[in-house]
């Protein structure tokens, strides 16, 4: 199934709320997102001061106001929503005359919920949302990339590098390195059958040259060892970094595994074992800590040599929410309380 993927900074919340944007933009997807994150009452809150905002008859509006008051406002409030004492406050004089309040003292004091509680749900709310479609749309299209068979590629597609990589991906391919690099260590001492080191050395090259498409370990880690740990066991975050450095990792664990190889199968056993262990101590370093010593030097490098960031180094880290917030920062500059610190209009009396 096809995916719209759009501009983060092309989205606000009001839009979501008029379900003006494609899926999986639109405000049912929205919506199922607000249940599963247990906010929903902020989306019902947003969506009921808008009926409010754009009904011009004051007899409905003070009607509307009063069922909103009980929902989401008062202590007592089944879905209490988080707006601020100065809005509790108008709320509380707007209920003790709401017979004889004009429908522009209602729409008044609405509004000023509204961008509150818009605010919050452009800020926090979306964010998260728009951060999970865009982990869903890298995923889908890495996991499009290893099965490379299934689409016709060019020479150039086909031998590409990802410019990001999943870090689910990059640990848990660390992790089979650790594995593999002491199960061939051990079947060489104790049987001695040297060709596991092969596969090694392999894994290392096809992931250098095209990424996972000729890789079989590639093919695990995309499609049994992420799921496992995110879907099922949820105890991994998809998070990205960009490619090159990963990809001068690799080369780096292509030199040791080489190296090791080549001493292994001339009988030098005890360098061959040394070799493998610095492998098996960096490795271990990405699979605990998620510090890859070959990055550290990558970034080294690039600044001894005063080269300019690569594309995909610059690109959105989504490793954390608030990276990713820093799209959104034109439209929180200051106070949400402001009217003019707002990106939402002032809806009018009139009906659309």
């Amino acid at each position: 199934m096809s995916r719209c993927v759009m501009d983060p900074r092309s989205i606000s919340v009001e839009d979501v709320l008029a379900n003006s944007l494609p899926a999986p933009y639109d405000l049912p997807s929205f919506r199922a997102f607000c249940e599963s994150s247990f906010c929903e009452e902020n989306l019902d809150f947003a969506l009921a001061c808008l009926d409010i905002l754009r009904e011009s008859n004051a007899e409905t509006a003070q009607t509307h106001t009063l069922l909103l008051l009980n929902r989401f406002v008062k202590e007592s409030a089944r879905d209490q929503v988080n707006i601020s004492g100065k809005v509790k406050n108008e709320f509380a004089r707007l209920e003790k005359d709401i017979n004889e309040v004009s429908v522009e003292e209602v729409h008044e004091v609405v509004h000023l919920a509204f961008v509150e509680v818009s605010a919050l749900l452009q800020h926090e709310t979306l964010i998260r949302y728009v951060r999970r479609i865009d982990v869903a749309t890298r995923i889908l299209r890495y996991q499009n990339n290893a099965l490379w068979w299934k689409k016709a590629q060019s020479c150039g597609e086909f031998f590409k590098f990802p410019e990001t990589l999943n870090t689910i991906h990059v640990r848990t391919h660390a992790f089979c390195a650790v594995v593999l690099v002491i199960a061939n260590v051990l079947i060489q001492w104790f049987f001695g059958f040297p060709w596991l080191s092969l596969y090694i050395v392999y894994g290392y090259l096809a992931r250098i040259i095209c990424g996972p498409k000729l890789d079989p370990q590639s093919l695990f880690v995309v499609f049994v060892a992420r799921p496992l740990l995110e879907d099922v066991l949820k105890i991994a975050e998809s998070s990205f970094v960009p490619g090159p450095p990963k990809r001068f990792a690799q080369f780096v664990g292509l030199c040791f595994s080489a190296t090791a190889t080549a001493l292994q199968f001339f009988g030098n056993i005890y360098a061959s074992i040394s070799a493998w262990g610095m492998l098996v101590a960096a490795s271990s370093l990405v699979v605990l800590f998620d510090l890859c010593l070959a990055c550290v030097m990558w970034n080294m490098s690039m600044r001894l040599l005063k080269k300019e960031e690569c594309q995909p180094c610059k690109s959105v880290n989504v490793r954390s929410a608030h990276k990713l917030s820093s799209v959104f920062a034109s439209t929180a500059s200051s106070s949400p309380s402001s009217d003019a610190a707002t990106p939402f209009r002032k809806y009018s009396t009139e009906q659309p």
